[in-house]
């Protein structure tokens, strides 16, 4: 017979309670004992808060393109501005949600700004898996499971990283802590409350889907009443399934292409075989994956749980093993955060059990704390994988106060482009990743382009198989060699070559202007 989460029994006041509330007057002690419990999951997110507030680095080309066509999609909704090609294509989540907020967010207060959103996403992320470990288990199991879940390396990182993975992740691990509510307390008015938020989640990110039956299964584990445990994490599931139709029948038609190029039928960025995964799965999460198999056994034997067991460590192991699957390590570190949203609930469970031995709690902290510096090790190390572009922005906005108008063809565009967005037009950008010139793609497109002198600007550091080609003919083109940027980064430099050509454009080009 499977055992069930047990009933929670009332809590009593800590020792370290007692003795604050012995300062406080009488009347007052009854109101900041109840705040007083809440004070160890406090400490937990502050701590959170400085090891993702602590990461510093000049915008990341992701955090570039999404607030970017954020603020395109706007300008086209008010004023119709065009524009020119169609993000949700290929976009791995719903253009006009995350990075329409995270634009607005930006024009408030910049890009330090949305990172700040992103880090409110994770702690609330933070708090409802606390909720949840709670239902599920007791109090102490819910403290573990929130340290476990704050130290980790990629919830220090999407914390502040301006992209909508934290928004996804924190609404996955909400609807997680809605349904377990609804469940044990028998109140079905929470189920739409789930299959919203899940929805929310999808639309936002759309690998976020792979983990909606996680989240309903562990609605399912969440109460002894199986039958209405099931029937609740069916309507939330049928909830689900019904708004996401409804926008795909209706207003998602190019979504679902973006669904499928980015998510289903993803096009491999860059190539990785399986040992390749599975080496940086170990880098950013080794804890865990020591860990966390351990604590599935406890689960399944200590407390005769194995569903809720094999449910939680798949979960944990899923993105690495979908990655290692299509042979794509784009994004890995990212996605392994959302798998330790399910991981750190098998954790937590074992590092408060129920075990005599006074060393018990010391394991614990020594487990933790290893935790602890292993993800702030790796976060930095993540944060500090892409160079910091001031130096090549700075020297750009020379020639942008020059030649207002000019033309630019470029490696890694995104980041400049997000500095430059208000002063420059959708048309003065061309990346090496999309060159498109009269009618032409790729390489033919860049070769006629730079014969006709469209690009007036051009800047490589052979991060493209384009540029890399592109490098050694810049002269026969015509353009002459005027600056050389090394641009650094944790793990080495990147350096780029900046080539000008202001003579008059010819052919194509010549008709444009």
């Amino acid at each position: 017979m499977t055992a069930i989460a047990p009933s929670r029994p009332q809590q009593k006041m800590t020792v370290w309670g007692l003795a604050i509330a012995s300062f406080l007057p009488s009347k007052v002690r009854p109101v900041a004992r109840q705040w007083m419990r809440h004070l160890p999951l406090g400490l937990i997110l502050l701590l959170q808060a400085v090891a993702s507030l602590r990461l510093s680095n000049t915008i990341y080309r992701d955090e570039g393109l999404y607030v970017w066509t954020g603020y395109r999609v706007i300008e086209n909704w008010l004023h119709g501005t065009p524009l020119y090609d169609d993000p949700s294509r290929y976009f791995s989540g719903a253009p006009a949600l995350y990075p329409v907020i995270a634009s607005l967010v930006d024009r408030v207060g910049g890009l330090e700004l949305v990172r700040i959103f992103s880090l409110l996403w994770m702690l609330a992320a933070t708090a409802a898996l606390h909720a949840v470990a709670k239902r599920l288990f007791h109090s102490e199991a819910a403290f573990w499971t929130a340290l476990s879940f704050a130290v980790a390396s990629p919830t220090m990182f999407l914390g502040h990283f301006a992209t909508f993975d934290a928004m996804a992740l924190s609404l996955l691990a909400l609807a997680m802590a809605a349904g377990a509510r609804g469940v044990q307390t028998g109140r079905f008015v929470w189920a739409p409350v789930v299959g919203l938020l899940l929805t929310v989640a999808v639309v936002s990110k759309y690998a976020a889907l792979m983990f909606v039956p996680v989240v309903l299964a562990v609605i399912w584990l969440s109460s002894v009443r199986r039958w209405r445990s099931m029937r609740f994490a069916v309507a939330g599931g049928l909830t689900t399934a019904a708004i996401l139709a409804a926008l795909a029948l209706t207003v998602g038609s190019t979504e679902l292409e973006g669904l499928a190029k980015t998510t289903i039928d993803r096009h491999v960025i860059t190539y990785a075989t399986w040992q390749d995964i599975a080496q940086m799965t170990v880098n950013s999460i080794w804890p865990y994956l020591v860990v966390g198999p351990i604590a599935a056994g406890y689960l399944a034997v200590k407390l005769r749980r194995p569903l809720l067991a094999l449910v939680l460590l798949g979960a944990m192991l899923a993105p690495a093993v979908y990655q290692a699957y299509i042979g794509e390590s784009v994004s890995l570190e990212k996605h392994l955060g959302f798998g330790l949203l399910f991981g750190s609930l098998a954790i937590g469970a074992l590092l408060s059990a129920r075990i005599a031995h006074p060393a018990r709690r010391l394991v614990s902290v020594v487990v933790i704390g290893v935790m602890g510096i292993a993800g702030l090790a790796e976060s930095h190390r993540l944060y500090g994988e892409w160079s910091n572009s001031d130096k090549l922005a700075d020297v750009m906005a020379y020639s942008w106060e020059a030649t207002p108008y000019m033309r630019t063809l470029g490696d890694v565009a995104e980041p400049l482009r997000y500095r430059f967005m208000h002063d420059t037009e959708y048309w003065q950008w061309t990346t090496t990743d999309s060159i498109y010139y009269n009618g032409q793609r790729g390489m033919e497109g860049a070769e006629a382009g730079l014969r006709d002198r469209y690009w007036q600007y051009v800047y490589f550091d052979g991060t493209t198989k384009e540029s890399r080609e592109l490098m050694p003919r810049m002269e026969s083109f015509g353009y002459a060699l005027t600056k050389t940027i090394t641009l650094r980064r944790n793990d080495g430099t990147d350096t780029y070559y900046v080539w000008e050509n202001y003579e008059p454009e010819r052919g194509a080009a010549a008709s444009e202007r």
